[in-house]
């Protein structure tokens, strides 16, 4: 091989090299994948954030960050990240309405062709901050000469100083009463909803709405329904 032609293919050798670099394959790398926050409590926005990094040889950009419902929202700190650099995703989970176990999904989309789409998942166990011992009143069949008491208890907060203000229900054919449980210094409650004696026979169905003193949990809203049977001689 002549002096002219080893020198040509040192040259197409080097300047190979950096092409193949440049045209190298990303990977997506996340520190974890699924973050259990624990106990939260209901209203309170749980925030954590997904830490990943680049290990590929190709610049990794990430097209779509997608949540798997409204009450999740992610911040994204870049859209590129070079070979060995890093990113975050914050994730915040609004828990409004929330109560117990939680899992909220997020969809990462991007370049990295041998995982184009990796899922993120954030749990954790939301607490209310009024506890309810039945979430539904049901009343069954029930006769129609006698009344039908249901009782649901409310657990108030021990370090704070929340009060049942009013307690009413939807419907005119059935009652509602509440009072502290004895022994418990007014932070457990005993809510009792009664059908009354001699009520239109038929389904029926409502609503109990509670108010509280509590600027974070000022309404306890519950459903109840049943059927009044005439022919029941007793329940």
């Amino acid at each position: 091989m002549n002096r002219a032609i080893c020198e040509a293919f040192l040259s197409l050798i080097l300047v190979t090299i950096p092409i193949a670099a440049q045209t190298g394959a990303p990977n997506l790398s996340f520190e974890s994948r699924e973050q259990n926050l624990g106990k939260v409590m209901q209203g309170d926005p749980v925030k954590t954030v997904f830490k990943f990094r680049n290990l590929g040889t190709g610049i990794l950009n990430i097209l779509d960050v997608a949540p798997g419902c409204g009450c999740t929202t992610t911040l994204l700190s870049g859209k590129q990240v070079k070979p060995g650099g890093s990113g975050e995703i914050g994730v915040s989970v609004n828990t409004n309405g929330m109560t117990g176990p939680i899992r909220k999904a997020i969809t990462v989309t991007s370049n990295d062709p041998k995982q184009p789409e990796v899922n993120l998942v954030v749990a954790a166990v939301v607490e209310p901050e009024i506890a309810v011992s039945e979430a539904a009143i049901f009343f069954g069949n029930v006769p129609g000469h006698k009344a039908v008491a249901k009782e649901i208890i409310l657990t108030l907060p021990t370090d704070k100083p929340i009060k049942i203000v009013s307690a009413e229900s939807s419907d005119q054919d059935t009652g509602v009463s509440f009072s502290p449980l004895p022994g418990t210094d007014g932070k457990r409650i005993r809510l009792v909803v009664t059908h009354k004696a001699n009520a239109k026979p038929g389904y029926f169905f409502g609503t109990v709405v509670v108010k509280t003193t509590s600027s974070r949990t000022p309404i306890i809203t519950m459903g109840f329904r049943g059927t009044v049977d005439p022919t029941l001689k007793d329940k």
